[in-house]
């Protein structure tokens, strides 16, 4: 590993160097012009891409609150997640594993924030309950503990809709309560509507999050604090889609041509003179003569007596 020292950085494979940034320096390494690969080893890095391609897509729709406190674990930390989650996958085989509701339910309890979590900051434990409305979270009566330098703590709620096979998320949040520093939280209820709007990120799943933001009071204004320790950003429950994926089932129509089905007579039999086609009784019933296609008519015409 070797620091940039030119005018221009880049970031990136040039050739056999690859250029990459870390805490705002570039530096490059060697890289190999050539990999060699197995059948197995394609296939794991497969589903290593889906699983940190639905990391970009968790991480786009947080921007905003990923970028108030600066985390360099970030990235490896949601991408060794999410592909630990996908090795979960029991109904799709390797190479084809995706993010379902089901696997995903190990996501609960992530932390994106590693250095703090919303059960340092809180004492109570929410609850979640859906109706057709939306989603609820319910805060019971708590103490809230504010690290050194901070005065007052803002909470929401928050509901992502991220549907990974189309790569769309949608982020709704909840009213903000502000807390004051050594006053007691009473009990209060965080509602998150549910999008209306036909798009792709309905059928997408739930991520409901919990964010404890630490604030400082200026001048009678408040405004987000740097402390780390008391931001706290978790992933508190995994919910199944607001509009379910159903599968639509095409009605199979043959489009070859309906045939008139000749009935079979017991008793009777076909028989041809001088190319004339005649019902012959009380015989075994067969076919004893050889039909061509010209025969269509008459056969038909044989029938309807």
């Amino acid at each position: 590993m070797a620091r940039q020292k030119g005018i221009l950085p880049f970031t990136g494979p040039l050739g056999d160097r690859v250029g990459y940034r870390r805490n705002g320096e570039y530096f490059t390494r060697k890289r190999p012009l050539y990999v060699r690969q197995t059948a197995a080893t394609k296939l794991a890095a497969k589903d290593f891409g889906t699983a940190s391609k639905g990391a970009a897509l968790l991480r786009r729709a947080l921007y905003t609150e990923l970028h108030r406190y600066y985390d360099s674990d970030l990235i490896p930390r949601l991408n060794k997640t999410l592909a630990g989650i996908m090795c979960s996958d029991r109904y799709y085989g390797v190479g084809e594993r995706r993010l379902t509701v089901s696997n995903m339910q190990v996501f609960e309890g992530f932390r994106f924030n590693v250095v703090s979590g919303h059960e340092h900051l809180l004492s109570g434990t929410p609850v979640i309950r859906e109706d057709e409305r939306g989603v609820h979270v319910d805060l019971s009566e708590s103490t809230v503990y504010a690290p050194k330098g901070v005065t007052h703590f803002t909470i929401k709620a928050m509901v992502v809709s991220a549907n990974f096979e189309r790569s769309a998320a949608q982020v709704v949040a909840s009213e903000t309560i502000t807390i004051k520093k050594g006053a007691q939280l009473t009990a209060a209820t965080l509602s998150i509507n549910a999008i209306q709007d036909p798009c792709a990120a309905r059928k997408g799943i739930r991520i409901v999050l919990l964010e404890v933001q630490p604030c400082i009071q200026v001048n009678g204004e408040l405004s987000a604090s740097a402390n780390k320790q008391g931001y706290a950003l978790d992933v508190i429950a995994v919910l199944p889609p607001v509009e379910q994926v159903e599968k639509m089932r095409r009605e199979y129509k043959n489009k070859a041509p309906m045939l008139k089905i000749i009935p079979v007579y017991p008793g009777y039999a076909i028989e041809r003179f001088d190319n004339v086609l005649f019902v012959k009784d009380d015989v075994i019933p067969r076919l004893r003569t050889s039909l061509l296609a010209t025969d269509l008519p008459q056969l038909l015409a044989l029938t309807d007596h």
